[in-house]
C-alpha cells in the first residue's frame, strides 16, 4: 500500500499514557499478544532474556537478510545452540532462585 504517514513499513502509531503519538514496531504487538494472563513483578523483570532470546533465534534464521550471504547449515545451527544452552542456563538459574530452602532452619 502507499504509505503517506511518513512512517516506516511496519511501525503504527500508539498513544502514551502522556496523549503524545509514537511510532511503535510491529513487534511490540506480537510480543503483547504473548502474553498470558496478569504478570507478578518478578516475572516481568525475568522475561527480558527470553525476549532476547527470541529475538536471536529470529535474526540467527534470518541471517541472510543481514549478512548478505547464506550460511553453511552447521554454523547456524551452531548459533542456535548456543542460545538454546543459554535459555537451558537461564531456566536452571530461575528454578534455583525460585525454589524454597526445603528444610526450616532451627536456631
Amino acid at each position: 500500500g502507499n504509505n503517506n504517514s511518513g512512517q516506516g513499513i511496519g511501525y503504527n502509531s500508539m498513544q502514551t499514557s502522556q496523549g503524545e503519538s509514537e511510532n511503535v514496531s510491529e513487534h511490540f504487538f506480537r510480543f503483547r499478544q504473548l502474553t498470558h494472563g496478569r504478570r507478578s513483578q518478578i516475572d516481568e523483570n525475568c522475561r527480558a532474556p527470553f525476549t532476547s532470546m527470541h529475538v536471536l533465534r529470529d535474526t540467527i534464521m534470518d541471517h541472510p537478510q543481514y549478512l548478505g550471504y547464506k550460511m553453511a547449515v552447521n554454523e547456524y545451527r551452531d548459533l542456535l545452540n548456543f542460545v538454546t544452552k543459554f535459555d537451558d542456563a537461564y531456566h536452571g538459574f530461575r528454578v534455583l532462585v525460585f525454589t524454597p530452602y526445603p528444610f526450616p532452619v532451627r536456631w
